[in-house]
């Protein structure tokens, strides 16, 4: 059993280490479907907006899933039969705190009319956690972040600060655990669209918001100091964006509100290591999960422009693919009952899209 989890481990790494396009190919059926649009004219209004909510549905999500790995609930390792820490010791430990510091880059390429974009986010994340009982915790987390995005091939631009507020808790039934989270953000967006000539902006402010859930179940089988964790997930993602109107430019647009949903499904597994040596223990863990897109809706933005009042024009959004692969890895050393230091990697693979987040954080528990 610990040669399948091995192999599982090394599985998991490689699929980490490959390049978005050998990733890709690995998909040979036609799986990745987006809707098709015709493309917007050279500066229209609504693409850069279109970006910034996809990154918004990005930070949200990945909020969730920091809520519930990571800082945000017990250690992985400490859950194994060998991690060091008994069942006394994290009842007595009820409380905990984290913080964490991350960088994100993700990319979506032109498709089938639909314009892509870079975003490029830094952030940082501190939250604070109870265990009343063996078995049993809730947390409260709070990330903020700041995001720059570039449209591709157009002179359209944005940047936003976006603040979450999260609470979480973690629930074990035997060897089952479930753990959710939830989420509510708010955000201050500027967008900056080049228009004719060159040298004039249209410019706009508005704010957005950003509600999430997530809710996973995982079995926890453990194998001495190793462990492998079947899970399935569900999330939920609502971004709702303001209306408003752009100022100067040769052009400038008035925007509509817009509010687009998101479910997805999950399903994939965990496996992990763990040593222990003396006061300090290791832990290294990857996963792997499949995600399908449930159900989604409003991924447009309606515009009108002064050149052409009161005749809107629906600009389509670049989506994730239907299906895709979330994958990642984890080193944790817990210095003592006390303190301990963790890295993440993340990748998330989507047809004509990819994001890359790396992690940095440290835990407190006393």
């Amino acid at each position: 059993m610990r040669r399948l989890v091995v192999a599982l481990a090394a599985a998991v790494t490689l699929a980490c280490a490959l390049p978005y396009g050998a990733a890709a190919q690995v998909c040979t059926f036609n799986c990745f479907i987006r809707p098709s649009s015709p493309p917007p004219p050279n500066g229209s209004p609504g693409v850069v907006n279109n970006s910034v909510n996809a990154g918004l549905f990005d930070l949200g999500s990945s909020f969730l899933w920091k809520q519930i790995n990571g800082g945000g609930t017990t250690s992985p390792g400490d859950q194994s039969a060998g991690g060091g820490a008994s069942p006394n010791d994290q009842v007595q430990q009820r409380f905990r705190t984290w913080g964490e510091g991350y960088g994100m880059l993700s990319k979506t390429s032109d498709f089938d009319g639909i314009i892509g974009d870079t975003r490029r986010t830094a952030g940082v994340v501190g939250g604070f956690g109870f265990t009343p009982t063996q078995g049993v915790s809730f947390g409260f987390a709070v990330d903020q972040s700041w995001t720059k995005v570039d449209v591709n091939a157009l002179p359209q631009s944005a940047r936003y600060g976006l603040t979450q507020l999260g609470a979480n808790s973690q629930l074990s039934f035997g060897q089952f655990i479930l753990s959710l989270a939830g989420v509510y953000g708010f955000a201050d967006v500027d967008t900056s669209r080049g228009t004719i000539p060159p040298t004039s902006l249209s410019v706009a402010s508005y704010n957005a918001k950003v509600w999430a859930g997530l809710a996973e179940l995982g079995y926890f089988v453990p194998l001495g100091n190793a462990r492998i964790v079947p899970k399935v997930a569900i999330d939920w993602i609502r971004v709702s964006a303001d209306g408003y109107s752009e100022i100067g430019g040769f052009d400038p647009a008035t925007v509509a509100p817009q509010t687009s949903d998101r479910v997805r499904g999950y399903a994939g597994f965990e496996v992990g290591q763990t040593w222990v040596a003396e006061t300090t223990m290791f832990d290294l863990t990857a996963y792997a999960r499949f995600v399908d897109i449930l159900s989604e809706s409003g991924f447009a933005i309606v515009v009108t422009s002064v050149g052409v009042p009161g005749v809107p024009q629906t600009v389509q959004g670049a989506t994730e693919g239907h299906y895709g692969v979330d994958a990642g890895a984890s080193a944790s050393v817990r210095v003592n009952q006390t303190l301990r230091f963790y890295a993440n990697y993340d990748t998330r693979l989507r047809d004509h899209y990819q994001a890359q987040i790396g992690t940095l954080g440290v835990e407190v528990k006393w």
